[in-house]
């Protein structure tokens, strides 16, 4: 069974990282209410490797976007 979730990242929407000691980085994307105790979002916790593939993949979308754009 496979799970899938969306979750709409908007311009206002905080994107961090941490790197740790084994040189692996944890990506979080998300959003939070505070006074609600309310988070959504998700972490990624990459390798270079895994990285190297995901920034792959964003700037082949980010291209194909522009490219739509400017039709």
């Amino acid at each position: 069974m496979e799970l899938v979730t969306y979750m709409e990242i908007e311009r206002d929407t905080k994107i961090t990282y941490e790197l740790n000691a084994d040189r692996t980085l944890i990506l979080s994307v998300g959003r939070s209410a505070h006074g609600l105790g309310l988070s959504e979002g998700l972490s990624l916790l990459l390798g270079e490797s895994a990285m190297t593939q995901l920034i792959d993949k964003l700037t082949e979308g980010l291209t194909e976007i522009r490219s739509e754009v400017s039709r």
